[in-house]
C-alpha cells in the first residue's frame, strides 16, 4: 500500500518538473508577433514587393503559425526546424533592412523589416537554447 502511494508521489513529481531550457513558448510568441506583423504590412507595402514576394510572405505567414502551433520540448525535430526558420527569417530580414536603409530610420518599410530582424535573431537566441537543452538532457 505504501509503496503504491510512493509510486504515484514520484509520478505526480515527474510530471511537474519543467523541462531544462525549453523556450519554445518563447519561440512561439515571436513567432505570432512576427505573422502577425507581416500579414499586416503585406497589403502596407505591397508596392514594394514583388508578387512572388507577396505570396511567398503569405506561405511563410501561414508556415509560422503551423510551427508554432507545433514547438513543443518533446519534437526534436520540430525544434531543429523552428531553429532554421528562425535563422532563415534573421538573414531575409537582416537583408532587407540593409537594402532598405535609405540614409533616414524613419521609412516605415525600413523600420518594419527592422523589427522583425530582430525579432527574428531573439527566435534565433531562444530556438539555439532549446535545442542545446534538449540535446544536452535528453535521455
Amino acid at each position: 500500500m505504501e509503496l503504491e502511494e510512493d509510486r504515484r508521489n514520484s509520478i505526480q513529481i515527474k510530471k511537474e518538473l519543467p523541462v531544462m531550457h525549453y523556450h519554445g513558448d518563447k519561440v512561439r510568441v515571436i513567432y505570432l508577433i512576427m505573422a502577425i506583423l507581416m500579414l499586416i504590412g503585406t497589403p502596407i507595402f505591397k508596392y514594394k514587393l514583388l508578387i512572388a514576394q507577396s505570396f511567398g510572405g503569405i506561405i511563410a505567414i501561414v508556415g509560422i503559425a503551423i510551427f508554432a502551433g507545433l514547438t513543443n520540448p518533446k519534437s526534436r525535430w520540430v525544434i531543429v526546424i523552428d531553429l532554421l526558420i528562425s535563422i532563415s527569417a534573421a538573414f531575409i530580414f537582416g537583408y532587407q533592412v540593409i537594402m532598405s536603409y535609405h540614409n533616414t530610420f524613419f521609412d516605415l518599410f525600413f523600420l518594419a523589416n527592422a523589427l522583425l530582424a530582430v525579432l527574428a535573431l531573439f527566435a534565433v537566441y531562444f530556438s539555439s537554447k532549446t535545442l542545446r537543452g534538449n540535446l544536452l538532457y535528453s535521455k
